[in-house]
């Protein structure tokens, strides 16, 4: 975890209505409180917005467990500007998303020898410093996967297990995040274990589910193969996730220059 970021570390309750409601919440620095008005927060609108959501998933029969803490309806709220109807839409499909696919978001932990292979690798992680804009940044070493050891479905429970790390602080939820993949040693063997069904799956968990503000993707030292395969991708993605992804063919060295 980048340095000095504040990070929700009780164990979250699944209970929808629990006996008593976490309010817990990291005060907010100079610099996120002015990034969290720009997404219309003041804090009666936090407290009403995080009530009125609660209220909402209690009466909301379709839904048996969900987590109701303050830190986690904010990643929600605020990605959605404080807009209700964006924020439950999103918070339903997210729900939903848990349910369905299992095989990318379910029993996610560190100690599994299949996620450990990536993490011991360098696959992906958080650099130790916040960017110039007060941004988590997470970056990813393509040589940190194997394909012989590994699969896309254990990349994809790592990539989404280190945005549920980060999502709850305000770090993420008021400056974003900045993600940035160097593609070198990406081939056909790594491209052909997905699928269209699954890229099209994944574009629209990106579009519609996470409530990770990335503000910026970059793909970076990308092969010609990556390119073409990054360019069809693009293609599936609604205008306002494409103008956030940056691929190109430089080494992965000038990201920090």
């Amino acid at each position: 975890m980048a340095e000095n970021v504040g990070y929700y570390f009780k164990v979250p309750s699944v209970n929808k209505v629990p006996n008593t409601y976490d309010d817990d919440v990291e005060e907010l620095d100079p610099l996120y409180k002015t990034l969290a008005e720009q997404l219309g927060e003041n804090e009666n609108i936090r407290k009403q917005s995080v009530q009125q959501l609660r209220e909402w998933i209690s009466k909301t029969a379709t839904i048996k467990r969900c987590r109701t803490d303050a830190p986690f309806l904010l990643r929600f709220l605020r990605t959605n500007k404080y807009s209700f109807l964006r924020t439950v839409k999103m918070l339903d499909n997210y729900l939903h998303a848990l349910a369905i696919h299992k095989d990318w978001f379910g029993q996610l932990s560190a100690d599994d020898p299949e996620l450990s292979v990536l993490i011991d690798g360098g696959y992906l992680f958080p650099l130790p410093q916040l960017d110039a804009k007060g941004r988590i940044v997470f970056f990813s070493f393509s040589s940190g996967f194997d394909a012989e050891k590994s699969s896309i479905e254990n990349a994809i429970k790592m990539n989404f297990m280190l945005g549920e790390v980060h999502f709850d602080t305000n770090e993420a939820q008021c400056a974003g995040i900045v993600c940035i993949y160097d593609m070198e040693k990406i081939d056909m063997s790594v491209l052909g274990q997905i699928s269209i069904q699954d890229i099209r799956k994944l574009v629209d968990l990106l579009d519609h589910t996470s409530a990770g503000r990335f503000q910026e993707l970059h793909f970076v030292n990308a092969q010609k193969v990556t390119r073409t395969f990054a360019n069809m991708v693009l293609q599936l993605m609604s205008e306002k996730i494409r103008s956030r992804v940056f691929v190109s063919f430089v080494p992965v060295e000038y990201c920090f220059l």
